[in-house]
């Protein structure tokens, strides 16, 4: 069995770098409150549901320990929005915050004995891969850490393993992987809550470092410019 370090403790949770966004206050492994986004930019309206949260939590006299949130990969807007929300909170109530990969926070839904394989849609035909090994108190240790691949690099990372994505069917309906797993969006931003429980925050306003893995089409096109091979025009 787990034990949590700080089973009193409660943990604002915020994910925001899939297409639904997410707000959970957590103490422990049970959830106290929750709020849902869907939408491309739902991160954007992460600051409401925080702000009615945190106006139940000084009602009530309790106090957050700390911050969570989903570092990525996943939308450019929603890991900057999430880390920018968490950096704020972070100074207004003087609490550290716990980043967690995007992947090891999908993984944390898999079975918890086994070794996984994890998977994201990234665009452009492309998706984003960890694994991850059994679950420990703290999470899963890397066993191989998170990339961006392309379908036949994916395929030769997944063969014969046990897989659990969200919004990779298509793919993997090509690829040779063992058991496949359809990863719950809505459950992901109590996953995020659950791990940072085991997890140490960082000190007051340092904040973790975003895992993009991809460039934006401005990078892109300025490093194909920048080599000879923008458009011209």
């Amino acid at each position: 069995m787990m034990s949590n370090p700080d089973p009193e403790g409660l943990i604002l949770a915020l994910h925001s770098t899939s297409g639904m966004s997410g707000v959970a206050l957590m103490r422990g492994q049970a959830v106290l409150d929750e709020e849902y986004m869907e939408g491309g930019r739902s991160a954007i309206r992460l600051t409401e549901p925080t702000a009615r949260m945190l106006g139940r939590v000084r009602q009530g006299n309790a106090q957050i320990r700390s911050i969570a949130v989903a570092t990525g990969p996943g939308s450019f807007t929603g890991i900057k929005v999430g880390l920018a929300t968490a950096f704020g909170l972070s100074r207004s109530l003087g609490v550290g915050i716990t980043g967690i990969c995007s992947l090891e926070v999908l993984a944390d839904q898999a079975d918890p004995a086994g070794e996984i394989a994890v998977m994201l849609p990234a665009g452009r035909g492309d998706v984003y891969l960890g694994e991850y090994g059994p679950r420990r108190d703290e999470g899963r240790p890397v066993n191989a850490e998170p990339v961006l691949l392309g379908p036949p690099e994916a395929a030769g990372r997944v063969r014969g393993k046990s897989v659990i994505h969200i919004g990779c069917e298509e793919l993997l309906e090509e690829l040779d992987a063992g058991a496949v797993q359809a990863g719950d969006v809505r459950q992901l931003t109590k996953n995020l809550g659950w791990l940072a429980a085991f997890k140490e925050p960082s000190a007051p306003d340092q904040v973790p470092a975003p895992l993009y893995l991809r460039r934006t089409w401005a990078e892109e096109n300025r490093r194909q410019a920048a080599t000879g091979g923008g458009k011209q025009g």
